[in-house]
């Protein structure tokens, strides 16, 4: 074997070893919303800590993807304004329908989630925003659920799909999506409820997947991802008062 034969060997292998370290760092990190949540959901409650570890889970997602993405992950160009009017149609449409869907859902059994009014409450005033509940919940239905989509939708989907095919990503990635709301419902509801309502927000992330993958932007799922939360804080409101 040559000098140059050996040299490209060696460069061959480091490059695998490197994408195989890449590859069991981003499975890690598929799951650090569900670890944060647990924390500050479950295992804390004092309000300081709970907002120390949800700032702390939230600023290492968003590093995440971009350290990855210099580090020589393969992604997809980050996009919002690509097939913007057709991003548009599927957004509103779709995140009106769900929202619909959500809302005569509580109507029709509204007797029956009044119950659980007092358990959202306490965890409203463990993340010490009761004061500011609109101004939070645009500020969060907008803000957070585009970063779930740049996290979820154009990270963890896209990078799953360069491994596999494009129906397998969405279903794994939305798998990881929806664990972390299983833990959120099971807060305010009984666990049987938490997971059968999550596992409906794993099909809310299938169908803003496939808006992605269809228009090419993270602007039509960004949408109705936003009007679905701003749905939930709705519902809460109604709860509360």
């Amino acid at each position: 074997m040559t000098r140059c034969t050996k040299l490209l060997v060696k460069k061959i292998n480091h490059m695998r070893n490197k994408i195989k370290i890449l590859w069991l760092l981003f499975s890690v990190t598929l799951i650090i919303q569900f670890v944060g949540n647990l924390l500050y959901f479950v295992v804390f409650n004092e309000t300081h800590i709970v907002q120390l570890v949800y700032g702390v889970t939230k600023i290492t997602m968003l590093a995440s993807p971009i350290l990855f993405y210099f580090a020589g992950f393969k992604l997809p160009r980050f996009n919002l304004k690509h097939n913007i009017s057709l991003s548009l149609i599927y957004g509103v449409i779709t995140g009106l329908i769900m929202s619909g869907l959500i809302l005569a859902i509580y109507f029709i059994f509204q007797p029956f989630f009044g119950q659980f009014a007092p358990n959202i409450l306490i965890k409203i005033a463990d993340f010490g925003i009761l004061k500011y509940y609109w101004p939070a919940a645009i500020v969060i239905s907008v803000l957070h659920s585009f970063f779930e989509e740049y996290y979820w939708r154009w990270y963890a989907v896209c990078g799953l799909s360069t491994k596999m095919a494009n129906l397998n990503s969405i279903l794994l990635g939305n798998f990881f999506f929806t664990l972390h709301h299983y833990i959120i419902l099971s807060q305010f509801v009984p666990f049987y409820i938490a997971f059968l309502f999550g596992t409906c927000v794993g099909f809310g992330g299938v169908i803003w997947s496939h808006i992605y993958k269809r228009t090419g932007s993270l602007l039509g799922s960004w949408i109705s991802h936003t009007l679905v939360d701003l749905c939930l804080f709705t519902i809460g409101y109604l709860l509360l008062n």
